[in-house]
This record gives C-alpha cells, sequence and structure tokens, in this order.
C-alpha cells in the first residue's frame, strides 16, 4: 500500500497535506500522534474509507479504484471498542457465518494465536454467551475475540487503532505479546499516543504539522 503526495481536506481545511507513506508486507509500522492530531483520519484514509483529494493511493502498484478485488475485504479493525454480538463467543468470532459453514481447524488456531484458553474455563467453553456488547467478558477477554475474529477472517493487513486504552497494564502487555507473536506473519498498522508499544515496530511515523513524520 503506498499513499503519494497525498492530500486531504474536509470543509475546505487541509488535514494532511503532501501526505507520503507506503506500507509493504509483514511490514509492522508504528503511528505516533497527540489527542486531535488526525490519527482517526489517516486510518480512515489508509483503510479507504476515506478519499484523498489529490496525489495517488496505490495497492500493489495499481490505483485502488483499478484494483480487481475489495480493498476493504482484505484489513481487519482491533479499536478500543471492540462490539460483540449478544451470541456465543464461537459465533463472534466466526462473525456472518452460518454454523455449518465454520472451519473448526481454523477456529482452533487462531483460538490458539489469540490466547482465548481462558474459555476452557467458563461452563460452556466457546459456546458460552458474550452477553449484550460483551458483557459477560472483561476488556483484555473481548480485545482478544475482537484479534481473533480478525485472524479467522484472515485478513492481510491489520489496524490496531487505540486498541489497548481501555486495558489495565497487564491485559495491555498480554494483548500486545498476541500482537508480536504475530509478526512477520501479518502485515499490521499500530496506531497509538503511547510510544512504547512501538518497541518491535521496523517503522515508526509521527502524524505532525498535517503530514507523516519518520521517527
Amino acid at each position: 500500500l503506498e499513499i503519494k503526495n497525498g492530500n486531504f481536506k474536509y470543509l475546505n481545511e487541509y488535514i494532511f497535506k503532501d501526505l507520503n507513506l507506503k506500507i509493504e508486507k509483514n511490514d509492522f509500522i508504528g503511528i505516533y500522534g497527540e489527542s486531535g492530531s488526525g490519527k482517526s483520519t489517516l486510518v480512515d484514509i489508509i483503510s479507504g474509507l476515506l478519499k484523498i483529494n489529490d496525489g495517488e493511493f496505490l495497492i500493489n502498484g495499481k490505483k485502488i479504484e483499478n484494483n480487481e478485488f475489495n480493498f476493504s475485504d482484505t484489513i481487519g479493525y482491533v479499536t478500543q471498542n471492540t462490539y460483540l454480538l449478544d451470541d456465543t463467543i464461537k459465533n463472534n468470532i466466526a462473525f456472518g457465518e452460518k454454523d455449518e459453514d465454520i472451519d473448526e481447524n481454523k477456529l482452533k488456531k487462531v483460538l490458539n494465536i489469540s490466547s482465548l484458553n481462558f474459555v476452557n474455563n467458563l461452563s460452556e467453553g466457546i459456546y458460552s454467551k458474550a452477553g449484550d456488547r460483551g458483557v459477560s467478558l472483561s476488556g483484555g477477554q473481548m480485545q482478544r475475540v475482537s484479534i481473533a475474529r480478525t485472524l479467522y477472517k484472515n485478513s492481510e493487513l491489520l489496524i490496531l487503532d487505540e486498541a489497548t486504552s481501555a486495558l489495565d497494564k497487564r491485559n495491555e502487555i498480554d494483548f500486545m505479546n498476541i500482537v508480536k507473536g504475530l509478526k512477520n506473519q501479518k502485515t499490521m498498522v499500530i496506531i497509538s499516543h503511547k510510544k512504547e508499544l512501538f518497541n518491535d515496530c521496523n517503522k515508526i511515523f509521527e502524524v505532525k504539522n498535517k503530514s507523516l513524520v519518520k521517527i
């Protein structure tokens, strides 16, 4: 994914000017920025939800509109506000699939990668209900279900947008250990106001002065 000389404005005010970013396969990129710096807007641009007004947005060297696949289908989001259905943990992971279509082997694999071993202590295991908006689970457990969902979907690009903001330090460390375990297996972009989360990133940028600065 590459953005070349991108400009984005809202109500005639530039949010980004001369934006340049290159994300290569299996990159682990950290994007830092203070509150209000434009990080959320940048996430929407990277994911294709917002279109730049000028410049180029390229996927595999081709303009996004000329690509033959739906780019949004390749993206997995993990945010601080994980949305879970009032359904089983299994169905929340295999989001949108019918029971008969769920790949049990793939499900077992993502449960392991996402450290969802806590389900073994639940009375009904993965058939336990998450509750409305995940009320039956802790914040750390909800984030693990969220990352398991993106892995089950086999997303090529994982975007972690302030994903640890609602977690305490212990759960944050556990969650980041899961993320680190995916390094060199997935392309990942982590957006945060916490620089300490970028220790394992191979590229780090700061949203500054309506652009991106490599740090």
